[in-house]
């Protein structure tokens, strides 16, 4: 009979002779006397749970049950599944007395067949406590953790994974969402190889075989989860730069470069959660972040290893953000490499054009970035002062692409567009840097302005973009009070004039009706080409 029929049959009228007597001894009686009869054990207990006075008994017995030997299976299933559903009834001392031996010696039990059904039943059980009843596991969590893991290194398999791998990566996250980060005590338990199988040599190995088993990518991606509930659970161990924590981090280093993009995709997911875990520890000291952690956490960043894949890529980028989140003043190392392979400059060196060889999805996510960045990054200004132009670039570039989508789907102008709000904090950040003494070098000034000014000449004369967007964008000059004044270009503005003559004016042109627009574009480039006579650009 399946778990669901004895389940069904406690709503089954009893035909069984119970007690009228409802004291704790005729109800363990009644029980005992079918430990072999599933049905009128069943009936028995439904019979009892109606009073609930007599329930708090009802379960203490239940539990003492479980350690008898030799219980039916059908019993126990049962058994488990009332306590799954009750669990507020049970308390800290009957798990250690009564439940925890049991599940230990479930746990040992080598006949795996005829347990599924009960092993199954058990982390079921273990993850509404862990979740729901976390403090009557307190007590015991050193020795029931131990006994868990234990079970996960001989138990699951390249087969049997599939059996148990969903609910065990569920159980262990809530684990480490309920219990980490765990003491130092703990970690100590857990990483002794006399007792702990976990982190025995076979089992390690076994785990960085299947993450490169590109054959079974499902066991790979089981492999990845297994792995980061590992690694967060020991993180003291890699932490430390103990060799065991050395070993769990060789398990992943393949995830990040086996042929199989999906598993590369998920190594990066698995990463950025790893990364915020190790930040979340309270005695992890800031010169240790920023020295050997910060190299750890860059390691998979290094080597271009997503670029042909448009889901790994777009998960590198998201880990990177996490990494930026952690190190939310750190430009050279983690902060520009990110734009750069976020915007596709690792794979083109074109300056002017948008249209790269690259994800479109990943430029979305640099330029979302840019956007948080500007406007939540409190270390924004300083940033600016040491990278203004470069982060400028990328901001151009992000408008650009967002001016093409918009012309392409026909977009209307939204002050509350991503790109304008981005280029209107850009320019405010900017003000209040110039207008603060010593907060930013001549030379740097300098270069934030030429970058400003070549860019807006490359968007002049880059016909895709239309005038309604370019009167935005100058627009936006006048509404903050930023001076506007601009180096001497020899040679742009008259290819603009011609392109834009020949482009809106001619009769076949779908923009022959803007000329109203059209010569206010001209009136616009009038007033920039008078500001040339200046000599210092932008000087506040």
């Amino acid at each position: 009979m399946s778990t669901s029929s004895i389940i069904t049959t406690r709503k089954t009228r009893s035909t069984c002779v119970i007690s009228n007597s409802m004291d704790v001894s005729n109800i363990h009686d009644d029980f005992h006397t079918n430990l072999h009869s599933p049905v009128q054990f069943t009936h028995i207990y439904n019979q009892y749970y109606q009073s609930l006075t007599n329930r708090s008994t009802l379960f203490n017995i239940l539990c003492h049950i479980l350690t008898i030997e030799n219980v039916d299976r059908k019993i126990c299933l049962f058994i488990l599944d009332c306590l799954i559903t009750n669990y507020d009834y049970l308390s800290d001392i009957q798990f250690k007395q009564d439940l925890l031996p049991f599940i230990k010696q479930i746990f040992l039990t080598k006949d795996n067949n005829n347990n599924n059904e009960v092993l199954l039943s058990i982390i079921r059980l273990f993850i509404v406590l862990v979740e729901y009843r976390s403090n009557i596991l307190i007590l015991t969590l050193v020795e029931w953790l131990l006994c868990l893991l234990n079970f996960i290194a001989t138990h699951i398999t390249s087969t049997t994974y599939l059996i148990y791998g969903d609910l065990i990566i569920d159980l262990l996250s809530k684990i480490i969402k309920q219990y980490t980060p765990l003491s130092k005590e703990i970690v100590e338990i857990l990483s002794r190889t006399s007792t702990s199988l976990i982190i025995s040599i076979n089992f390690l190995h076994q785990l960085k075989l299947w993450i490169q088993n590109i054959d079974d990518v499902r066991l790979a991606l089981f492999t990845i989860h297994l792995w980061e509930s590992l690694a967060i659970l020991l993180s003291r161990l890699i932490i430390r730069g103990h060799t065991k924590g050395n070993e769990i981090l060789a398990i992943i280093e393949d995830a990040f470069i086996v042929s199989n993009y999906s598993i590369r995709s998920a190594a990066f997911t698995t990463w950025s959660s790893f990364m915020l875990h190790i930040h979340k520890f309270d005695d992890v000291d800031t010169q240790q972040l920023n020295n050997r952690l910060l190299k750890l956490f860059l390691t998979p960043f290094l080597s271009d290893s997503t670029s042909k894949s448009k889901s790994a890529s777009i998960s590198k980028c998201h880990a990177w953000i996490t990494l930026i989140s952690i190190y939310p003043k750190n430009i050279n190392d983690i902060i520009l490499p990110f734009l750069s392979f976020a915007f596709g400059n690792h794979i083109s060196s074109k300056i002017n054009s948008t249209t790269t060889a690259w994800w479109s999805e990943c430029r979305q996510i640099g330029a979302k970035f840019l956007y948080d960045f500007l406007i939540k990054n409190i270390h924004c200004e300083y940033i600016l002062t040491i990278a203004g132009d470069q982060i400028l670039n990328y901001l151009f570039d992000s408008i650009v692409d967002q001016l093409l989508e918009y012309k392409i789907n026909s977009i209307k102008i939204d002050d509350n567009s991503l790109w304008l709000i981005s280029w209107n904090t850009y320019l405010n950040h900017l003000i209040n840097i110039f207008k603060t003494n010593n907060l930013i070098h001549e030379k740097q000034r300098v270069t934030i302005n030429t970058c400003l000014l070549t860019r807006i000449e490359q968007l002049w004369i880059d016909s895709r973009i239309e005038t309604r967007f370019l009167l935005k964008l100058f627009e936006t000059f006048e509404q903050i009070g930023f001076p506007l004044a601009i180096e001497t270009v020899s040679r742009d503005s008259n290819i603009r004039t011609k392109t834009l003559s020949a482009a809106q004016m001619h009769p076949s042109s779908n923009n022959h009706k803007s000329r109203k627009l059209f010569l206010r574009k001209l009136t616009i480039r009038n007033k920039l080409y008078s500001y040339r006579r200046n000599q210092k650009i932008f000087n506040l």
